[in-house]
Formats: structure tokens, C-alpha cells, sequence
């Protein structure tokens, strides 16, 4: 299970009488201070960012942003389909996103499998 706060997503370990939930990253979050939960980590991302690079040993190139509620659910499996085999693209990075008090951070990375891992 992962739960989101205001500032990041957590993947839970154990929860201690429903009021404490014991991250694997050793975080103690309070039940008040979850705002989503799911088994997955697409579910509590808002958005999804892809970068790709121009050349090899570049830096990476944000190429296009996804919203969780628009584009993203209607077509993740062309998108996913698209950065594993597009030959121009060079080592595509997705990373999965939250909106915060600090701006638009990323807090998963799709692996090889097309699974999303916290960073």
C-alpha cells in the first residue's frame, strides 16, 4: 500500500493501531496526515513527466507532460509503447509527479518493466 501526504508518497510497511503509518523509508505519518491511499503509485501521481535525450551521455529534455486526469488515462499504454520502442528516443525517463506547496516535484521513476518505483 502507498499512501500520499501534502509533500510526498510513501510506501507503507506496517500501521501501528490505525493511527501511525510506518513507511518503508523509516517516516512515521499520522492518519490525519494522509490524503490519499492505493496499491499503486500511478494512482496518487498528478501528473507524469517524459523526458528523453538527444544524444547519448546528454542531459535530459522534458519532452511532454501528462495530467493524471486527462491524457495519461486514455492513452498510458500507447505512451508507455511509444518511449520503449520509439527509435529517436534515447534512454526515455518518465517520472511520476505531485503538485506541492514547493511547485511540482517527482517522486517516481518508471522502470524497465513499465512499473513506476519511488524515488
Amino acid at each position: 500500500m502507498y499512501i500520499r501526504t501534502k509533500d510526498g508518497i510513501y510506501e507503507v510497511d506496517f500501521v501501528d493501531n490505525s493511527t501511525y503509518y510506518h513507511t518503508t523509508g523509516w517516516n512515521i505519518v499520522e492518519k490525519e496526515q494522509i490524503i490519499a491511499k492505493s496499491d499503486t503509485i500511478e494512482e496518487l501521481c498528478d501528473e507524469f513527466v517524459l523526458f528523453y535525450m538527444e544524444t547519448k551521455n546528454a542531459t535530459p529534455i522534458p519532452w511532454a507532460t501528462y495530467e493524471r486526469r486527462g491524457v495519461w488515462e486514455k492513452e498510458k499504454e500507447h505512451i508507455i509503447n511509444e518511449i520503449t520502442n520509439h527509435p529517436s528516443y534515447r534512454e526515455p525517463i518518465l517520472y511520476g509527479a505531485i503538485w506541492t506547496s514547493k511547485g511540482l516535484i517527482y517522486v517516481a521513476k518508471m522502470n524497465s518493466e513499465g512499473n513506476l518505483e519511488l524515488i
